[in-house]
């Protein structure tokens, strides 16, 4: 019955002396609540090392203000921007930055709330166009410049969780609450297939356009692999106990990576679908997944409200841990020059990062022009971002 207010604090903790002794053998936190104050703290640090001529292996910058340092002897890296770059510890596959070199801005352009339940997902359609899918059972087509509904809406009489639209065959493929998939015939306005058999909701779905392979994440941990155009069953693989939550294919169509509801991040080989790495990435859960388009990262989110980068080059090695959110992240999604980043989270908000260095540049906070509820997925296609969530509302940002 007692009500508690939590107070914001600004809290430092040093375990080293002005001389750098006992270093070698500590990882130091600084915990900032604000950038500018994280950058004051990281230039003051850097003059430092200037002085003591000595280096970081490390130096994670995060949103909310975690700064991780740990030694190195190499003395032969350093920057102007008062962060050393990280090539020695990433073997090359990321470079930071304290203050990102990427200006863009994000601009609010339309809202609507035309679903009457959460909208789940956003998935691609054809042309400049995608569908909405959302537990009030509908499956509606939109166009990205406007948010204009066209004249096509499915109705599948159970919520839906998941679609994937296959431009190559024109299918719709949907997957609602009880693991049934229903294939519509885009062209013809029909549907030619109704299939049940996930025994729990489906809550993702992936196309391997090179082999007509199209997969399906289960809530009961299954991994189904199907043949496209007819929609046959290849193969089930039990994955785990819990809900697979999302999936992704790497660029080079050689690899799966599939977010676990068990925290766990996995990636099969697209051959024979042999389980190639197995990894704790995140605590209760698992829940979004990512190849990076231009480095050999893959990106993952959690339950635990954090960003996680895995060195593909070095055995899926964890490179980078970010504190992004305050709750759980749901959609990890990049643009097509691979240099921005988007993410969104159950906190209610939506951040924007530079993919380069992971430094953010943006955060949509819940309100008139964001939401308020969960954000559940987002979808960038050429200079729109869109957005749905627990709202009922559609966001279409403009990237500028």
């Amino acid at each position: 019955g007692k009500s508690f207010h939590i107070l914001h604090t600004w809290c430092f903790q040093w375990h080293i002396s002005e001389s750098f002794e006992g270093f070698a053998n500590d990882t130091e936190y600084i915990i900032a609540p604000c950038h500018d104050l994280r950058r004051e703290i990281t230039r003051a640090l850097w003059n430092r090392w200037l002085t003591h001529k000595y280096t970081f292996n490390r130096c994670f910058i995060a949103c909310h203000g975690d700064i991780r340092l740990s030694p190195d002897t190499d003395t032969t890296q350093r920057n102007c921007n008062f962060a050393p770059k990280i090539n020695d510890a990433f073997g090359g596959v990321l470079s930071f930055l304290c203050n990102s070199q990427l200006t863009l801005r994000i601009i609010h352009r339309h809202t609507i709330s035309a679903h009457s339940a959460a909208v789940y997902n956003i998935v691609k359609g054809p042309g400049d166009t995608f569908f909405t899918v959302s537990g009030d059972q509908f499956v509606v087509q939109w166009k990205f410049d406007d948010l204009v509904q066209l004249p096509f809406a499915v109705n599948l009489m159970k919520p839906a969780y998941s679609a994937i639209f296959i431009d190559k065959y024109q299918l719709l493929i949907v997957g609602n609450s009880l693991g049934e998939m229903h294939m519509i015939d885009f062209e013809n306005k029909k549907e030619i297939r109704h299939i049940l058999h996930h025994t729990k909701g489906i809550y993702d779905f992936a196309f391997h356009v090179e082999d007509n392979v199209l997969l399906v994440a289960g809530g009961d941990g299954v991994l189904s692999v199907w043949s496209l155009p007819d929609l046959e069953l290849i193969r089930n693989i039990p994955l785990c106990e819990e809900k697979i939550r999302q999936l992704a294919i790497s660029p080079d169509y050689n690899k799966i990576a599939i977010a676990c509801g068990d925290g766990k991040l996995r990636v099969l080989d697209h051959s024979y679908y042999n389980e190639i790495a197995t990894i704790d990435a995140h605590k209760d859960g698992c829940t979004a997944v990512a190849w990076h388009p231009t480095k050999p990262v893959l990106v993952t989110g959690g339950k635990d409200a954090h960003l996680r980068c895995w060195n593909i080059a070095d055995a899926y090695k964890e490179v980078l841990a970010i504190p992004a959110h305050f709750f759980a992240i749901y959609s990890i999604v990049f643009d097509d020059t691979g240099k921005m980043m988007a993410t969104c989270s159950r906190d209610k908000t939506i951040k924007i990062w530079d993919a380069m260095t992971f430094d953010p540049l943006q955060r949509i906070e819940p309100g008139a022009t964001g939401h308020t509820h969960s954000v559940n997925r987002l979808l960038i296609n050429k200079q729109s971002l869109i957005s749905c969530g627990d709202d009922r509302k559609i966001i279409a940002f403009e990237i500028v």
